[in-house]
């Protein structure tokens, strides 16, 4: 199912109606990089011209009230299963010790050296077939000691420009519901930290590395 079946069955589910539909959608988009947006504002032209869910037939019993959720859960609704979905193109990794702070998770991500040289020619804008913007070409994720999801994904920008680190934290069901993923600014360098500031302080960081005896 593509991103925008998913949409629709989602808003018809739910009973959104169009406001409610874009303002989800505009949520998404800010949370997100720009270089991402080219791509998602494509699924946005889609679903506001499919035709409207045809009307439900009139009934004589008493209309009740249908409980709605905040306009906030519903995109973290929408938008931790997005995420999700991501992971299907991603490689998991195990976690190392990368170092020791106080209220920091962190994490060191082992990339084979092989694909940390392909990788890195690919952010560079050597050997990679130009694909839809969006696209997620590869990268890894880790799961923290909470069931929280860390990924880096390269990602394809636009037809322009070559392909990115994207940084993601996938929040766990339950845990602060009411706070999106946590998404960090598209970076073209495989040498910084990724650090994701818990909604409660704290932090998970991610380290990649292709040596076995360092950070």
């Amino acid at each position: 199912m593509d991103v925008s079946e998913l949409f629709h069955e989602f808003a018809t589910a739910l009973e959104l109606d169009s406001n409610d539909q874009i303002a989800i959608l505009l949520g998404y988009i800010q949370d997100h990089a720009e270089e991402g947006l080219a791509g998602f504002l494509t699924v946005l032209q889609e679903e506001l011209t499919r035709p409207p869910p045809a009307a439900k037939q009139a009934t004589t019993a008493p209309a009740t009230a249908v409980p709605t959720q905040p306009l906030a859960e519903m995109t973290n609704f929408f938008d931790r299963s997005l995420a999700r979905s991501a992971l299907n193109s991603l490689v998991k990794l195990p976690g190392m010790f990368a170092f020791e702070r106080e209220g920091y998770e962190a994490v060191r991500l082992l990339v084979p050296p092989a694909e940390w040289q392909a990788t890195l020619a690919v952010l560079s804008g050597e050997n990679v077939a130009r694909a839809a913007p969006g696209t997620i070409l590869g990268g890894w994720y880790y799961t923290f000691s909470d069931g929280s999801v860390g990924f880096v994904a390269l990602t394809q920008g636009s037809t322009e420009q070559a392909p990115y680190l994207d940084a993601v934290l996938i929040l766990p069901d339950g845990v602060h519901p009411t706070s999106p993923n946590i998404s960090l600014d598209p970076i073209r360098t495989l040498e910084e930290d990724f650090v994701f500031q818990y909604p409660d302080g704290t932090y998970k960081v991610i380290r990649l590395s292709h040596h076995n005896n360092g950070g």
